[in-house]
């Protein structure tokens, strides 16, 4: 396919007769590597990925080439925070932060609005990541700031699809920061902005990103749920990942399939714990349980770990509840 393509195109070029040249090969090797390692579960592809966008960053500043040097930057900030997300390793996402903080720079919101707010929404996505795994706020609410600029320069009509993702992007933060500070006027916002987001990511027209959506519509209404103790609220956070899982299959997407299954699993125990009896519970348990069919402690060691946590939790809770009968 077209990794063989440009990997041919590679080989053919020569980096110091065509240097531009090269260094765009490498780019669109690195993407179509990226868009790869994000379906797959191994991370390997992501690794080689970031390896071709440092051959392309490397020639680039050889070049003196600045806006060039933006793309690549991005490009690597994006394929660095996947894999930083996956193997839960910060320095990975510090790194990526870096790279779109050193593309902001060049690109000036007066000559390149869409690029400027493209990059601050990659931003806004690495500082949200950054944020959960922290236990301040700071990184956060950095990561709110960014998104409402992202928004202040897209707009639905001009550009619907990016203006959408913007949205479901605040709304992940947003319910972050909600969850965090037990206000569920922002976690209203939250859903708010999902709603949002769905507007333009139908299920016929973008099936993946709707299914995307879904999930984190249904994690922030858990949330809601949580804090109002509103079984209704976790009812209809289970049934948006039961949407989600229609379009995010185990053969298509593992990774994805299985972080929406322990998302489920997380619903279906909290609305267990909530009611008498074992069979929610019974049914979260069976969800971690496909989850880590997929996760492993090697390639998704945050996702194994915290599903491994949820899965021990309801399992209490089950033996619990059967000796008190």
């Amino acid at each position: 396919g077209a990794i063989q393509l440009y990997q041919e195109g590679i080989q053919k070029l020569s980096q110091d007769q065509e240097p531009k040249l090269w260094a765009l090969f490498h780019i669109y090797l690195g993407s179509a590597l990226r868009i790869l390692g994000e379906l797959e579960s191994d991370n390997l592809k992501l690794e080689e990925a970031i390896q071709a966008f440092l051959k392309a960053l490397k020639e680039y500043e050889r070049n003196n080439a600045s806006w060039n040097r933006a793309i690549a930057q991005n490009s690597l900030g994006t394929a660095l925070a996947v894999l930083g997300e996956r193997e839960n390793d910060p320095q990975k996402l510090e790194q990526a932060a870096r790279a779109f903080q050193e593309s902001l720079t060049k690109f000036p919101r007066e000559r390149d609005p869409i690029d400027w707010a493209t990059t601050q929404n990659n931003l806004g996505n690495v500082l949200s990541l950054l944020g959960q795994r922290e236990s301040g706020s700071r990184r956060i609410e950095e990561a709110i700031r960014a998104f409402r600029l992202v928004l202040s320069e897209y707009s639905q009509s001009k550009v619907p699809l990016k203006w959408a993702m913007a949205h479901n992007n605040l709304g992940d933060a947003l319910r972050v920061f909600g969850y965090r500070e037990n206000d569920t006027k922002v976690l209203e916002e939250s859903v708010r902005s999902f709603r949002e987001a769905l507007k333009e990511f139908t299920r016929v027209r973008e099936p993946l990103k709707w299914g995307k959506i879904q999930n984190n519509l249904g994690i922030a209404l858990k949330c809601l749920g949580d804090l109002e103790d509103d079984t209704q609220r976790i009812e209809e956070a289970v049934n948006k990942f039961l949407e989600a899982l229609k379009v995010r299959t185990k053969e298509y997407v593992p990774m994805q399939w299985a972080i929406t299954k322990n998302n489920l699993g997380n619903a279906l125990r909290n609305l267990g714990e909530l009611e008498n009896g074992t069979h929610r519970l019974e049914e979260a348990a069976i969800a971690y349980k496909d989850s880590l069919t997929v996760f492993t402690a090697e390639k998704s060691s945050y996702y194994w770990s915290e599903t491994n946590k949820n899965l021990e939790m309801v399992q209490e809770v089950i033996a619990e509840r059967k000796k008190a009968q």
